[in-house]
């Protein structure tokens, strides 16, 4: 899928929207026409790329991004406002940048965060979510990740 990108009103330089590569492409011509020109930066290039790996934050403590969908919830859900979402970064084999997940209140990380096993997967409402172990997003254990298209799967 490639990585996120967040993309941005030139003129004003407000981030507009986070979206995958394919997504991005499709939103272009209907924010190029509600917004004038735009710019497209990838997730480490933005504000979102200077957090540390592993620390929850509140969405509204990282960027001026006014919504954006929760990743348990997946692309395609409603979007969230900024203040009812955490982020995290998360280290990835994949990319030296990392990963970044966003959470809704009915999917945010439970407690202490880590469910102690010392995994990448995090405790939440339900013990059937789980981090898709290809590209760290949440979503029910046996489902298909929206993102990468993989089987997420229980330990």
């Amino acid at each position: 899928m490639g990585p996120l990108n967040i993309i941005f009103q030139k003129s004003s330089g407000k981030a507009l929207v986070r979206a995958t590569s394919p997504d991005t492409r499709k939103l272009m011509p209907r924010l190029v026409a509600e917004f004038g020109e735009v710019e497209v930066r990838s997730i480490a290039q933005t504000t979102f790329g200077q957090m540390p790996f592993d620390e929850v934050r509140a969405m509204t403590e990282v960027t001026d991004l006014a919504s954006t969908y929760c990743s348990a919830c997946g692309r395609g859900s409603i979007d969230r406002p900024a203040s009812e979402l955490v982020v995290i970064r998360e280290e990835s084999t994949g990319s030296p940048d990392g990963n970044w997940s966003f959470f809704c209140p009915e999917h945010s990380l439970a407690g202490s965060g880590r469910d102690g096993g010392g995994s990448s997967r995090y405790v939440v409402g339900t013990r059937n979510d789980v981090l898709c172990q290809n590209c760290f997003t949440l979503l029910p254990a046996g489902s298909v990740c929206g993102t990468c298209g993989e089987t997420a799967e229980l330990p």
